[in-house]
């Protein structure tokens, strides 16, 4: 019974985490197609964000965020924003309408990451899948996605993820990566790559 139960959850999970991709990604693509813009530095959010980011993650903070926000909620099904005045760490949450939350955030209004890449990262991002839920473990319910200038979003662990932070489709590629590849979940381990694992396969298999 307890393996059928950790089945069950597996399946639940993953198929919250493929309705959360779609989500983000419609989100931003929306916000493109609506303002007519090519690239995504180009929509009001992240003209916003031209001279300072807005970051919620441990380690780096930027609080130019309430203009960020103000144009997000026209595009995303936002029912809360918990980010209270000086929060400098990873527990402001982006609530969104299906259960899921955006954390540990950044986004710029300039590229960041690999110069060599055609796919340029403006932001990069977590989401807790079931929201509130148990277990809030990376790699299970928590997963890390990137934000390109097309409005794409991309798993880590991807293909795409790889060529926007590193310039080559093999380094952060959960199948060409040994180490992402047989360390997925778990204490200590690269859990950025799950995404991409999961998505690709179809399937929660670790």
């Amino acid at each position: 019974m307890p393996s059928f139960i950790n089945n069950y959850q597996k399946t639940v999970w993953t198929k919250q985490l493929q309705k959360s991709y779609a989500t983000v990604q419609q989100g931003f693509k929306l916000m493109m197609a609506q303002e007519e813009v090519d690239s995504i530095d180009s929509t009001h959010a992240f003209q916003a964000l031209k001279t300072y980011g807005c970051a919620r993650l441990d380690g780096e903070t930027m609080s130019n965020c309430t203009e960020f926000y103000n144009n997000l909620k026209k595009y995303f099904a936002i029912t809360y924003i918990d980010d209270t005045y000086g929060n400098q760490k990873s527990s402001a949450k982006i609530y969104l309408a299906d259960g899921s939350y955006i954390f540990g955030y950044r986004f710029w209004g300039t590229s960041r990451g690999a110069t060599n890449s055609e796919i340029k990262r403006f932001g990069d991002f977590w989401i807790d899948v079931n929201g509130d839920k148990k277990p809030n473990e990376k790699g299970r319910d928590r997963f890390y996605f990137i934000v390109s200038q097309t409005g794409d979003v991309y798993a880590g662990g991807s293909k795409q993820s790889s060529l926007a932070l590193y310039g080559d489709e093999t380094t952060m590629y959960w199948k060409t990566n040994v180490h992402y590849a047989n360390h997925c979940y778990g204490k200590g381990f690269n859990n950025t790559t799950c995404a991409g694992r999961v998505l690709e396969k179809g399937k929660m298999d670790y």
